[in-house]
């Protein structure tokens, strides 16, 4: 049977490259990569339409260091601000899907913005003890239920249904709502360091099965969430103090010269997506 892309519906798909349990393909028109087969895996980290995560990921999230909570307070800090911007108030809703232990949340507190968050994994949310933080699907959120921010960082390359779940982020937002999300870059030039230095998982770009089963570059991330959403889309890394991480990146690749370099090339290790609601 013919394959199609989940992104942009094309037939013209091309092999990759094979790994042990799967093959990798990748779309002619949007240069979406993908798995297949999807592994289908029982996990406190799975939800209805994603693949689970790496436990050792997941308990890395659960580790509270002061310096990542003073790094969540600034990225809400910063963001707050973008969001401001394109809803033109302070005080707002805002939710994070996948917010893991809530460290985000800690930091908007700090803001006017109301912040919610879910996770599907309840071992996070049990760690995060946040009263606005719970364990629950997106997909299981009643459409009444409304906001004007929603984010998810590291969430998309999980989704086995990426058109359900941005519909789903569509019904949720408020006319002109915001939307931001980021995923692993699947051209970014951070990968190409891993793979010839470290030898880790990323060699293969942003795949690393069986939990980053999809891989998204510049030109599929804005052909899925154009449908939607008017967004720019463009390449980060880790530092960004607006659209980072709180995570310690190995040396050279913290180094300024090399995120200098891979961010003039659009090659960062994350791509970003903003944007708003289309009417």
């Amino acid at each position: 049977m013919a394959k199609i892309c989940l992104i942009c519906g094309s037939s013209e798909i091309g092999f990759s490259f094979k790994l042990a349990a799967t093959e990798v393909f990748t779309c002619r028109g949007c240069s979406f990569s993908f798995c297949d087969p999807v592994p289908k895996q029982e996990s406190e980290s799975a939800g209805k339409i994603s693949v689970e995560t790496s436990e050792s990921y997941t308990h890395r999230l659960m580790n509270t260091y002061s310096y990542k909570n003073l790094m969540y307070e600034n990225l809400a800090i910063n963001r707050d601000r973008v969001y401001q911007k394109y809803l033109g108030k302070a005080n707002y809703r805002v939710l994070e899907v996948g917010c893991a232990s809530g460290g985000l949340g800690k930091g908007f507190e700090k803001l006017e913005a109301e912040y919610h968050g879910i996770d599907i994994d309840k071992r996070l949310i049990e760690y995060a003890d946040m009263p606005n933080v719970k364990h629950l699907d997106v997909m299981d959120i009643p459409e009444e239920e409304t906001y004007d921010v929603i984010c998810f960082s590291q969430v998309l390359e999980h989704i086995t249904d990426p058109h359900a779940f941005c519909q789903k982020i569509y019904d949720l937002l408020n006319p002109r709502g915001v939307v931001h999300c980021d995923v692993p870059n699947h051209g970014a030039l951070s990968g190409r360091y891993r793979s010839v230095f470290m030898k880790s998982d990323w060699r293969y770009g942003s795949i690393a099965y069986p939990y980053h089963v999809f891989g998204y570059t510049n030109k599929a991330l804005k052909t899925l969430l154009s449908k939607w959403f008017s967004v720019k889309v463009f390449s980060s890394n880790p530092p960004n103090k607006v659209w980072g991480q709180t995570r310690h990146e190995p040396w050279p690749l913290k180094h300024s010269v090399f995120y200098k370099i891979s961010g003039l090339i659009d090659k960062g290790s994350m791509l970003v997506a903003v944007g708003q609601k289309q009417a």
